[in-house]
């Protein structure tokens, strides 16, 4: 039971995340219209009532591949939690601790003086790179390197605001001509949560790190399309299915009672089910994509190394992939015709639907 509602806040969590654009000339921050920071931050879960015991070492050699994980582990299973190397950096003129394990594209970062304690830093980062690793085998490409390293505020700063000005836990944006970045505000909500306090023990679990995924991925997605919206069509199912909370070990399954997308409908469930699309057509996808990409064959010129692909040739790629026509599923899934050239007409059940991840808004304040 415990599981189940938790999965359930973690979906309307979820909702309330959001990605900035990244073809902004500079890092606007963009807010849900319809979500406001004391509904997200009400439905925020409990950690786990079965924690994953976890070994705190001093140190880890440089190239310690990360381990695995599952997020219903025994209690008696072990993960080890190396403590991260610290730096210090300077993000906006400001002193931040940087935490980065040797050749990661990701590091937390933490405003000086740093109140967060570095074993709970160290438990998430860890936990993190444990899902991150997942997620790389499943999307074949990581954040475009001229976006990297994905910097992970960890806190209230500078360059992320606070939680209480907040709308949401946590959103992702990048730089003009500079990396991505990620701001979370969950150290600063979950502090003592239902009286019992976010300990290493629960930050280093698998099903802790959907939140991070979930931004992350849109790292992923930064640069290499120059339209359709936030990608949450498979931002919110591959993040949930990452971390074990999508409740299903097969992708395909997934077609909950509200859409996950920006525009009301089900695109992995309709590829599934009209075009045989499988988990591992993911991977295979997007590497064409990133191929595409790194050749100069995008078509948008918005400010990156190369011009950027559209999802018309998104589709076209996929349609080569999966060897079928993919415009029915994008139809069906109510993605608006005028991305692929008016080349189809919605259906009668999304012309009259609302979007239940309301598109973003430049905010006016």
């Amino acid at each position: 039971m415990f599981r189940k509602i938790s999965l359930l806040l973690i979906l309307f969590l979820i909702s309330a995340c959001n990605a900035i654009s990244p073809d902004a000339p500079a890092p606007i921050r963009f807010v849900p219209a319809a979500t406001t920071q004391a509904t997200a931050a009400s439905s925020l879960p409990p950690a786990s009532p079965t924690p994953v015991k976890p070994i705190v070492q001093a140190t880890a050699p440089a190239n310690t591949p990360p381990a695995t994980a599952r997020a219903s582990a025994p209690s008696a299973t072990t993960i080890a939690i190396n403590l991260v190397p610290a730096t210090t950096i300077q993000i906006l003129g400001a002193t931040y601790k940087s935490y980065q394990m040797p050749g990661d594209p990701f590091r937390f970062v933490c405003p000086e003086p740093c109140t967060v304690d570095p074993k709970l830093i160290s438990a998430q980062y860890t936990g993190f790179r444990i899902a991150h690793a997942k997620l790389i085998k499943l999307t074949g490409v990581d954040t475009l390197p001229e976006l990297l390293p994905v910097n992970i505020h960890v806190k209230n700063d500078q360059r992320c605001g606070n939680l209480s000005q907040s709308s949401s836990l946590s959103y992702a944006s990048k730089w003009t001509n500079g990396n991505a970045y990620i701001c979370t505000f969950l150290f600063e909500y979950i502090k003592g949560i239902g009286g019992q306090p976010y300990s290493p023990e629960f930050a280093v679990q698998l099903d802790q790190q959907t939140i991070f995924i979930h931004e992350y991925l849109h790292t992923i997605f930064f640069g290499r399309f120059a339209d359709g919206g936030n990608q949450h069509d498979f931002v919110t199912p591959l993040a949930l299915f990452v971390t074990d909370k999508l409740g299903n070990p097969d992708l395909c399954a997934y077609r909950p009672q509200t859409p996950p997308g920006d525009y009301g409908g089900h695109l992995i469930y309709e590829l599934c089910r009209q075009n045989g699309f499988r988990i591992s057509h993911l991977a295979t996808s997007l590497i064409e994509q990133d191929k595409l990409y790194q050749s100069g064959g995008g078509k948008i010129n918005q400010l990156m190394k190369h011009p950027l692909t559209t999802m018309a040739q998104f589709r076209e790629i996929l349609n080569r992939v999966l060897g079928s026509d993919t415009t029915k599923a994008f139809a069906d899934a109510c993605w608006p015709p005028a991305l692929f050239g008016n080349s189809y007409v919605l259906p009668n059940s999304c012309t009259n639907r609302t979007p239940t991840v309301a598109p973003t808004r430049i905010p006016t304040r």
